[in-house]
């Protein structure tokens, strides 16, 4: 075993542990909230940033709602004094936010002391080598997979090996899209997302065309 230097360790001990995870939040939802939360802890992550996107590549034919809904909803979601905290470095885009350009804008505000580490779902792991420069995104930051229990990652890309973790995580059968369906339904979606996600829902008739 390969003993650490006093300087390193003092290094170490500074350095900070940033969680990234991004998504179109249409809306956002408990779901979102518990896989951060779970895995923020699992990884011991100093903090979260949620990342609204503002025009994601991979849902380009897709109709999302403006922005400013998706952004003041995330808002409201996030608890205080939690660790979770917000990032519009997607959202003061009208270009299509790659994962590789937001993850070099976040290495260049913050340095060299904080670790990097990009939260995904297995279902992105998959799709991954097919983002803009995979190979740079696995060298900015780690991967951090959400899997859910007793599930297998099958067919890991080599470069990926290294830089990922599998994170186990509870089932939760929550989606934006089942959330979007039950408001265009005037279905209830409370205990799905916020309260105070409801009632901005609620207030503004989202969803009711979707």
């Amino acid at each position: 075993m390969r003993l650490l230097s006093r300087k390193i360790d003092r290094r170490l001990l500074t350095m900070q542990r940033l969680g990234i995870y991004g998504g179109t939040f249409d809306p956002i939802h408990l779901g979102h909230l518990v896989i951060v939360e779970w895995i923020r802890d699992a990884c011991s992550l100093d903090h979260v940033l949620l990342i609204p996107s503002a025009v994601p590549p991979h849902k380009t034919n897709n109709r999302l709602t403006d922005k400013t809904h998706r952004w003041a909803m995330a808002e409201l979601a996030l608890p205080t004094d939690s660790g979770l905290a917000l990032s519009n470095i997607e959202m003061q885009s009208d270009d299509n936010c790659y994962t590789v350009d937001t993850l070099q804008a976040l290495r260049d505000s913050h340095g060299p002391d904080t670790e990097l580490s990009l939260i995904i779902g297995e279902d992105s792991l998959h799709d991954l080598p097919t983002w803009r420069e995979p190979d740079r995104i696995a060298q900015m930051a780690r991967i951090l997979v959400a899997r859910r229990a007793g599930r297998s990652c099958a067919d890991i890309p080599d470069f990926l090996r290294d830089v990922m973790t599998i994170v186990e995580t509870p089932e939760i059968g929550i989606s934006s899209t089942m959330i979007r369906e039950r408001a265009r339904n005037r279905q209830t979606i409370r205990c799905l997302v916020p309260e105070k996600v409801e009632q901005y829902i609620l207030d503004h008739n989202l969803y009711l065309d979707a």
